[in-house]
């Protein structure tokens, strides 16, 4: 039987790997190739992709492969450089196409990994990636040939500036004035976003690892490694001690985690974020790993709570299927790592 090469969040392993299945250019443009080849005959017209990545040393030449195979695929390629995960997925489902993020999440810097999101933004299902890593296998005695000759590249950082607008709208222009945070980008993918949207909110931003250092990410920062900016914030007690200071914001690599410290560096988890975000649901999705005192708390509130196996592609499955089942209510879920997912009624539809 062929190895399988999907996880519970992606494709993974150790970067620039030579063999068959190694995390190389080779293996991502080929699978790129395959994966829109594979929709491509599902609805009989070209897919648009965003591709994007995170700040790994390793990533941008594994993106350029993407990007290529890709378009060599026969898409529509829309190339957003270094983005965070949410800000790919998100313009996917704005934009109603697909997605491609190079990335190993929080994983250290020498590993790399691609994480797929069909169209809508909506991560790929567990069947997709079963039929596209038999594709794979399948091709690899044969080279990919160029499906069509309109194929194009477009550089999009718009794209970038269109999300950081969305985010401001639906939290409130001006809603964080006078207020300050500390934010932990993990030398990731959120360089480029996290303080200019925190500031674009009217937040002071006094950030930690919150660069473009590759060859740092997630090393003793970020969600994953939160003894670096407990360290920080013990360093700086006059940013720690200010009344107006909110917490401490922290992401992984690829920024699709998020959990906070208070200002006694007190962890608020996925959990903390789940019960707050089941207000006025019909029903939340967690995993077997969630915090029982949660469920029984939104239980409590009248909220049902469904579980699913730990994976935030679980929990996106898990959505699909009660919206499928039940109709309107079935939106959001997460997990104690600070992954959360909110889906929206369309996508559910379209899987159908």
């Amino acid at each position: 039987m062929a190895e399988a090469l999907f996880g519970t969040d992606g494709y993974r392993g150790v970067a620039n790997e030579s063999h068959e299945t190694g995390m190389n250019p080779t293996t991502l443009g080929r699978l790129a190739y395959e994966y829109v080849c594979l929709e491509r005959e599902r609805t009989d017209e070209p897919p648009t992709v965003i591709v994007g990545s995170d700040t790994r040393v390793s990533s941008a030449k594994l993106r350029e492969a993407v990007a290529h195979g890709a378009a060599l695929g026969g898409a529509e390629v829309w190339e957003l450089g270094e983005a965070a995960t949410p800000v790919i997925a998100k313009e996917a489902t704005v934009n109603n196409v697909h997605a491609m993020v190079v990335t190993a999440s929080h994983n250290p810097a020498p590993d790399n990994g691609l994480k797929i999101f069909a169209r809508g933004g909506i991560k790929a299902p567990r069947e997709d990636l079963t039929e596209l890593e038999q594709r794979y296998y399948d091709s690899l005695e044969r080279e990919p040939r160029q499906v069509s000759p309109g194929h194009r590249r477009i550089y999009r950082p718009e794209l970038i500036e269109d999300y950081l607008k969305l985010a401001v709208e639906f939290i409130g222009p001006g809603s964080l004035k006078d207020k300050s945070v500390i934010i932990d980008g993990a030398n990731g993918a959120v360089w480029c976003t996290a303080t200019r949207l925190y500031e674009m909110l009217g937040a002071t931003v006094h950030g930690y690892a919150v660069s473009n250092d590759g060859a740092n990410i997630n090393n003793g920062c970020g969600a994953a490694h939160l003894e670096g900016v407990k360290q920080f914030m013990r360093d700086n007690p006059a940013i720690t001690g200010a009344k107006n200071l909110i917490a401490t914001f922290l992401s992984d690599g690829d920024g699709d985690r998020v959990l906070a410290l208070d200002r006694n560096g007190r962890v608020v988890n996925g959990n903390h974020f789940m019960y707050r975000m089941a207000f006025g649901e019909v029903g939340i999705v967690g995993t077997i790993y969630t915090n029982p005192a949660t469920r029984e708390a939104v239980i409590g509130n009248g909220v049902e709570f469904h579980e699913c196996d730990n994976g935030d592609s679980y929990v996106t499955a898990k959505l699909i299927e009660l919206t499928n089942e039940r109709g309107a209510g079935f939106t959001k879920g997460g997990e104690i790592t600070g992954h959360l997912v909110e889906i929206g009624r369309a996508s559910c539809r379209e899987r159908v």
